[in-house]
């Protein structure tokens, strides 16, 4: 049967492929209709008439009469602009961002005008971080606020040349670095951490009176004043779950500063501190209002939000509030008032509101009336229907919002999850995502334990669970409006997906009952919702589907080739192969719309005020065949996978299956294929179809997390020496590698300066791009390649080679990715294992170098400069120790203890030691755990352990070992409680190393002693005065992780290693 499935799906392509040769799709299509009720996130007056307001899908709109009407002058970028400054009648500056598809990395760019908008020109010359606050003194000064990253460490930028360059403010708030989750796809590069463990998010606003002073704000409450080019703290309380999200100053001094929960606060120092005005909002005003949007003049402030039905104005320096209805319920998400009285308010969906009285009376100017036609709500952003919303929003024209109840609030969710998630579903065509704040999961399992989780959830509501998740479900209900709802079905175990599920059933009867949370009703009336649906996680019988490879008609493209780019974005790339989603109806009381599909019975017209305007369908045909042809490759490659020789000859068909397709298109067909392989521990193959990518796409997405897998696997001391242990004695001679690899990245580097990929046979074989240069000859015993060299030697010194000549590619195909840690560290690896100093690598790397705020070498090279509470000891003893759990042998009593340390959020009883130890052998590891108060101590398993156990759920140890300090790779080792063991080497679960461990317990506490034989590990023998990079984690599910170092939430993240020194 699969040899007659792999044949049909053969003679399929090669038909296919006739009819696609010259098919190519204009994307110019019905996404053209995204812009005009795209949100808009900041808006910015000079003088009373001239103003600027710009958002998502790089829209802009001027007006010249004080807001009465507005004109597109659109920014020639795709990005979500949030930040915009007015100078003059006919200068201003405008910064926008967006996730990388399929590396997550945010990129940011900076555009001016100097003819009022009809035309924008770029003007930074390095990427920038996700501003969302600037301005500017005169044409060449400025001040900029946002993100932190690798190059942005303070999150606060300033510019002398009219924004071409840009430098950061120094930062005192603590050590900041960028932090990446080791290893993963789409890893968080934006994220930083602080010298005081908390994670330093960047700014979400900022104010700046004066050229030398401002004050920023940002998540979790934190605040900072800026004072002669330095980030100062301010005095401020142990941040907590409420954000801020806005902050304006009426004078050097005075300032005032709003967030979620109705947050109000002022400053009469210039934001050193920040206290309680003399009044706040009422308490339902504060049970109901996320305040976004701020400004103030005199003694006048104004404050807006989630929802945007009512403006909060204080006349009186905040003695006093008054609530004033603006007619709409739409989020507000920037106020900008240029007199006492003069004001604008601009928001979601394209919102536009003014006023000329202060406030008190607000009039449409844009939009007003619109509202979602779809509402879809989601736990994770990674389980967002992206292929619904491509469907129904993208290429339908539905208005849709998606509403994360959820807060993910874990290390491994990284920072800017909010903004890279709604970056995600305005690339599927949908018009936000919306993450909620009060709910957070913050620790390792919770989610997974319902009692555990309702107690979490009620110490962070204070006791009123029910009435924050069901309300605030009811209030987005409220304020969206939507006509129809899907809900994430939760998955077996998902605890918190299940809550989710029932409160949305519940808040969607209770959403149209105009009884029910009556304190609401002041802002927001009734809604009934007229279908609900289920999404469901398996193929379970349906009452609608969703194909995706299904055509948008109105785009020109399958439901995959837009839902696929934009899930990426939060790193979710499907390699099942599955070909749909399903929903099932959920009966709604006194529902008669049960006609299918989705909006089957509800009468939405284009154009009306939950749908956008649509053209007409473009040519079905072109694009059906493309999407039947992808349809083919899929499942041609789904029948090769699991067989080593009929993977190889899929990748030998490489050509094959891309001539036709589009270059994204071919290049995410690619992308799918190798990480199936990765997946599957096909190392090998994964190499040599990311380089067939590489090579023909380097300008496409996919590629560039190509390079970086590369880059991580051609440098990595674990992989590198977890690929030579593969070839044993056996030695697999690639002839041709070492110069046509080479020679492929060369290709690369032409293509790309060139931008025009082959697509076709002929452009194909006039470039030279084979299908796969490389073949193999078996070989056994030493192979000598040159002059000392073992063939071993020769190939990861290969590797090498290639990875720096990869980091050129990167530098100029991503110049953002080119800057984070991700790439920086691997580079600098590949340097120093080369013996290059520093100087030297500097060079090798171009003019740029390497950024000095990601560079180990900058570490390493001052180990003295370390602190003392980083650095463990691993003494070398004499005689190995018997794994008894007893700990009375020599090398335990000359051992230094590390102590691992709690979250004071979630402490664990204290006490937890480990120790080190090494000799010719192994590497050694004692550790003595109490255990968790009212948990029961299951029996210890230590008969018939196999590797790869599944320890979800059980108390457990993590030892994770970055043996060359690229914080990029490494082994992880994991023993529970009960004695069961998991290990991997950089996620690849086939890695089953020969190693010990005995757990021994009584009813106070388990201790586990193990051997890892360094052989496992590497090569050779560590050396006295070697240090490794080393991360300990003890993950007590549901209860809390206590770590070495801190912060640790057992994740292979970068900042969660210390160093390890060798004695």
């Amino acid at each position: 049967m699969t040899a007659t499935i792999q044949q049909w799906c053969a003679r399929t392509i090669v038909s296919l492929t006739v009819a696609c040769l010259c098919a190519t799709l204009d994307a110019a299509d019905s996404r053209e209709t995204w812009r005009d009720d795209a949100d808009l996130h900041a808006v910015h007056f000079v003088g009373k008439a001239i103003g600027w307001t710009v958002g998502d899908h790089g829209v802009a709109l001027r007006t010249a009469d004080g807001g009465r009407t507005w004109e597109p002058h659109d920014l020639p970028a795709d990005l979500s602009f949030r930040a915009v400054y007015v100078l003059t009648d006919n200068v201003g500056w405008a910064a926008g961002a967006t996730t990388t598809p399929y590396t997550g990395v945010e990129t940011g760019s900076l555009y001016r005008t100097d003819d009022a908008g009809l035309t924008w020109k770029k003007v930074n010359t390095a990427p920038l971080p996700r501003l969302h606050a600037m301005r500017f003194f005169n044409e060449r000064d400025g001040i900029a606020a946002g993100a932190v990253t690798a190059g942005s460490a303070s999150g606060v930028l300033t510019t002398s040349d009219g924004g071409a360059t840009w430098q950061s403010a120094q930062s005192i708030l603590g050590t900041q670095h960028a932090a990446t989750r080791v290893g993963e796809r789409g890893a968080v590069t934006n994220a930083a951490s602080t010298g005081d463990g908390f994670n330093a998010a960047g700014w979400r606003a900022a104010a700046f009176p004066t050229p030398d002073r401002g004050a920023v704000v940002g998540p979790r409450g934190r605040r900072a004043v800026i004072g002669d080019g330095q980030l100062l703290p301010s005095r401020e309380a142990t941040p907590g779950l409420r954000g801020l999200n806005a902050v304006a100053f009426t004078d050097a001094r005075t300032g005032w500063a709003a967030g979620d929960g109705g947050t109000i606060l002022r400053t009469l120092d210039g934001g050193l501190v920040w206290q309680d005005p003399p009044a706040t909002l009422p308490e339902d005003a504060r049970k109901l209002f996320d305040l976004h949007a701020l400004d103030a003049v005199g003694s006048s402030i104004w404050a807006a939000g989630r929802p945007g039905s009512v403006v909060w104005r204080s006349s009186d320096g905040g003695a006093t509030w008054q609530s004033l209805p603006t007619g709409s319920p739409l989020p507000i998400h920037a106020l900008d008032f240029s007199t006492p009285t003069d004001g604008v308010a601009v928001g979601a969906m394209g919102l536009v509101l003014r006023t000329i009285d202060g406030g008190t009376t607000w009039k449409a100017a844009r939009a007003a009336e619109r509202r979602a036609a779809l509402m879809t709500v989601a736990g994770h952003g990674t389980r967002v229907p992206f292929s619904l919303v491509a469907t129904l929003a993208g290429d339908a024209g539905y208005r849709t919002v998606t509403v994360l109840p959820l807060r993910p609030d874990r290390q491994s969710d990284g920072t800017g999850l909010d903004l890279r998630t709604h970056d995600a579903v305005i690339a599927a065509g949908g018009n936000a995502a919306v993450t909620d704040w009060p709910l957070p999961i913050s620790i390792p399992g919770v989610d997974r334990e319902q009692d555990a989780l309702v107690a979490e959830w009620n110490r962070a509501t204070e006791g009123k669970l029910e009435e924050v998740l069901v309300g605030r479900l009811v209030a987005s209900l409220r304020t969206w409006r939507p006509d129809v709802v899907v809900i994430d079905e939760a998955a077996p175990g998902d605890a918190a997906g299940q809550l989710l599920v029932e409160a949305t059933k519940l808040a969607i009867t209770q959403a149209g009952d105009p009884t029910r949370y009556l304190s609401q009703r002041a802002a927001l009336a009734p809604w009934r919702v007229k279908k609900a649906y289920l999404r469901l996680q398996s193929g379970e019988p349906a009452d609608d589907v969703i194909e995706r490879d299904g055509v948008l008609s109105r785009i020109g493209l399958s439901v995959a080739d837009v839902a696929g780019p934009a899930a990426a974005r939060l790193g979710v790339v499907d390699v099942s192969g599955t070909s749909r989603e399903t929903y099932r109806l959920i009966p709604l009381e006194g529902d008669s719309n049960l006609a299918k599909p989705f909006f089957g019975g509800l009468a939405i017209a284009t154009g009306s005020d939950a749908r956008r305007a649509v053209g007409e369908p473009l040519d079905r045909a072109r694009a059906t065949t493309l999407a039947n042809r992808q349809q083919a490759i899929r499942k041609y490659a789904a029948t090769s996978f699991d067989d080593p020789r009929q993977a190889a000859g899929l990748l030998a068909r490489i050509d094959d299956l891309s001539v036709g397709l589009t270059p994204a298109q071919a290049a995410r067909q690619l992308y799918v294929i190798a990480e199936a392989h990765r997946e599957r521990s096909q190392w090998d193959l994964a190499e040599r179809t990311y380089v067939a990518l590489i090579e023909r796409y380097p300008g496409e997405p996919p590629s560039r997390e190509a390079m970086t897998w590369l880059l991580r696997l051609w440098t990595g001391a674990e992989p590198v020496w977890r690929r030579m242990q593969r070839f044993g004695t056996q030695k697999e001679l690639k002839t041709g590698s070492i110069e046509t690899l080479a020679a492929r990245i060369d290709r690369a580097f032409q293509m790309a300066e060139e931008g025009t990929p082959a697509t076709t046979p002929e452009e194909i074989q006039r470039a030279g791009l084979e299908a796969d240069p490389v073949t193999s000859d078996v070989s056994k015993g030493t192979l000598q390649v040159g002059a000392g060299l073992s063939w071993n030697d020769a190939q990861v010194q290969h590797w090498r080679e290639q990875a720096v000549r990869l980091g050129g590619l990167i530098r100029k195909t991503d110049p953002a990715l080119f800057a984070t840690a991700e790439v920086q560290l691997p580079l600098a690896v590949a340097a120093r294992s080369s013996g290059r100093a520093n100087a030297a690598a500097l060079q090798a790397f171009g003019p740029e170098g390497l950024n000095p705020t990601s560079n180990a070498e900058m570490i390493l090279a001052r180990p003295e400069g370390s602190s003392r509470s980083s650095v463990a000891i691993c003494r070398r003893t004499a005689e190995p120790p018997q794994l008894d759990g007893v700990f009375s042998d020599l090398c335990w009593r000359n051992a230094k203890e590390v102590r691992l340390e709690t979250d004071a959020s979630h402490p664990l009883p204290d006490g937890i030691l480990a120790l080190l130890a090494h000799d010719d052998k192994f590497l050694y590891l004692a550790a003595s755990l109490p255990r968790v108060p009212g948990r029961d101590a299951p029996p210890i398993e230590l008969a018939g352990r196999t590797h790869d156990a599944d320890l979800t759920g059980h108390d457990r140890l993590v030892l994770s070992l970055d043996l060359d300090r690229d914080f990029a790779t490494y082994f992880r080792f994991a023993v529970d409680q009960r004695g069961l063991t998991a290990e991997d080497c950089w996620g690849d679960l086939a890695w089953n190393p020969n190693w010990f461990a005995s757990v021994t317990g009584d009813e106070h506490r388990w201790r586990v002693e193990a051997a890892i034989p360094l052989s496992e590990l590497s090569p050779r023998l560590p050396q006295a005065g070697e240090m490794w990079a080393i991360s300990l984690a003890r993950i007590a599910p549901a209860v809390g992780v206590q770590g070495w170092p801190r912060p640790n939430d057992g994740e292979a993240r970068s900042d969660s290693f210390g160093m390890m020194r060798f004695e």
